[in-house]
């Protein structure tokens, strides 16, 4: 990697650094029920993700030439601790941080055309305008609530996908209802 790339990629790297100093992540025993069920979503999402460079990183040593680019993963708390236990052992290849630390890392460190970068999230958030449309295929029962999964990876300026997933929750498990709601491909 170059010099500038290298740059952005170690003062990212600090930043993350910072951002847990200040908000650190929470203890997996700390996390509530549904905390607990969406940061095994998004583990077997992240698993799914980086099977193969999961598997690298077991068999490579801290000397191994890194890629020209960082991962950049962003996520709301339940995928930061899942981030932590799968990227336990990475040298450097994967940093995870919330979307709004990441926002705000940007807007000083751009990298729009992703030339130091790709950029995968997962994260659960209220449901959208076509995710509520769709969930109205699904009756509710009393105590019970929709979840939406959204993920993606931006690999280059074209070059990405994303969905949504529509999950309901009734307090004690979670049944993924649709898949790839509102897909995109660049």
């Amino acid at each position: 990697m170059k010099k500038e790339g290298a740059n952005w990629v170690e003062g990212l790297k600090a930043y993350v650094a910072e951002c847990r100093a200040s908000r650190p992540i929470m203890d997996r025993k700390d996390l509530s029920t549904a905390e607990e069920m969406q940061c095994r979503i998004i583990g077997d999402s992240l698993i799914s993700a980086f099977g193969s460079l999961l598997i690298r990183e077991k068999t490579t040593d801290a000397n191994h030439e890194r890629p020209d680019k960082v991962i950049v993963f962003t996520t709301e708390q339940p995928g930061l601790v899942a981030a932590r236990e799968i990227f336990k052992n990475d040298n450097g290849t994967v940093v995870f941080l919330c979307p709004a630390e990441f926002a705000d890392w940007e807007k000083s460190h751009p990298d729009f055309m992703l030339r130091w970068h790709w950029h995968e999230w997962s994260y659960f958030a209220p449901l959208d305008s076509e995710t509520k449309k769709e969930a109205e295929k699904y009756p509710l029962a009393a105590g019970e609530s929709f979840w939406m999964q959204v993920e993606g990876l931006m690999m280059g300026w074209l070059a990405g996908n994303g969905c949504s997933h529509l999950w309901k929750w009734n307090g004690h498990e979670p049944v993924l209802l649709q898949k790839d709601i509102n897909g995109w491909l660049s």
